[in-house]
């Protein structure tokens, strides 16, 4: 699979017991439930998240990544 396809196809990766897909903004919530755990926080690369909208210009700075073809996160659920 060469770069272009990766973004054409929005992969996801699936096993019996994880999922891997693209993050979305149906994904806020749970989304910020993580990233405002302290606990999480310490081991991430982001300060703990103060509000859910510090979640949602997260995941659409993603996305926004994403559409530019610079980055691609997914989310294990």
């Amino acid at each position: 699979m060469n770069v272009d396809q990766l973004f054409e196809t929005e992969p996801e990766f699936e096993t019996s017991k994880l999922l891997l897909r693209k993050i979305t903004m149906d994904d806020t919530e749970a989304y910020y439930e993580l990233a405002s755990d302290p606990a999480v926080a310490t081991y991430t690369l982001w300060d703990k998240h103060q509000s859910i909208t510090d979640s949602r210009a997260f995941i659409s700075r993603l996305i926004q990544k994403y559409s530019e073809k610079e980055a691609i996160s997914l989310g294990h659920y």
